[in-house]
């Protein structure tokens, strides 16, 4: 509906770019002069284009008036930016549409444009359950990662562990989460791994395939499809995204970790 009258007025320009070829060059003149006399619509037009290839060979009634072409001009540019407008007015109706009101959002429901996030039960390297619930009061950094992927992983981790570090007071009232989109045997094990010597401390999390994947979706993480990253032609994959939620687990800002933590920091200093 809303790219709808672009492919309409689309449409009709090709519409009558082919009709107009079609006049100019199969329609014998003769014939066009004679449907014209008794006032054929196409053959008038058949009449246009006979004008255009010989007009010094058409009876005065029948030559184009110079005078009606800036007419001519301007309505096909005033149909035009009618189009333009109506397709536009489409748009911003399908966006109000899309919006979701800010009110007192629940768990990881979407807070003003944004429907991102989902509350979650996972588990914590110690083995029990986490839910989303249990960061409520504080705001949380979360990062949706494959520890195992440790030269992209790794980096980021320690820069946002620099940037919480450097903001002082501040950093008490955020909480730093890495859920691993690891669903192996060893995925505890490789969490714990991942988060050993940061500062602050982090909170890891893992799960069953399914829930790792309905998380992932929520936050709109892709998920490995088997070797494709190992594909030649493959895109490179890049730095981990920094989610940061409210107090209530509503998704607030994102950000692809930087490798400057002072950037990260500034970043966080202005939504916290």
């Amino acid at each position: 509906m809303v790219y709808g009258s672009r492919r309409l007025a689309r449409w009709l320009l090709d519409l009558a770019i082919a009709r107009l070829l079609r006049f100019m060059l199969a329609r014998p003149a003769a014939l066009s002069y004679r449907f014209a006399r008794e006032g054929s619509f196409s053959a008038r037009w058949s009449l246009f284009a006979w004008s255009i290839r010989e007009p010094a060979a058409l009876p005065e009634r029948f030559k184009p008036s110079a005078a009606k072409l800036p007419a001519a001009i301007l309505a096909v540019l005033a149909v035009s930016a009618g189009l333009l407008a109506l397709n536009e007015w489409f748009r911003r109706t399908a966006l109000e549409e899309s919006r979701v009101p800010v009110t007192a959002a629940g768990p990881g429901v979407g807070v003003g444009v944004a429907r991102v996030g989902a509350p979650f039960s996972l588990h914590g390297t110690d083995g029990r359950r986490v839910t989303s619930g249990a960061f409520h009061g504080r705001k949380v950094l979360l990062v949706i990662a494959d520890p195992r992927e440790a030269d992209r992983v790794a980096p980021a981790l320690q820069v946002a562990s620099a940037a919480i570090s450097s903001l002082g007071g501040k950093a008490a009232t955020l909480a730093p989460v890495l859920v691993s989109l690891d669903t192996s045997d060893d995925a505890s094990h490789n969490l714990a791994n991942a988060l050993a010597g940061l500062v602050p401390a982090w909170t890891g999390l893992y799960g069953r395939p399914e829930e790792i994947a309905a998380l992932a979706h929520a936050y709109f993480v892709p998920l490995a499809d088997g070797d494709a990253s190992a594909r030649r032609g493959a895109p490179p994959v890049g730095p981990p995204i920094a989610y940061l939620l409210d107090e209530m687990g509503g998704f607030l800002a994102h950000l692809p970790i930087p490798n400057d933590p002072d950037r990260l920091a500034e970043w966080l200093q202005r939504k916290l």
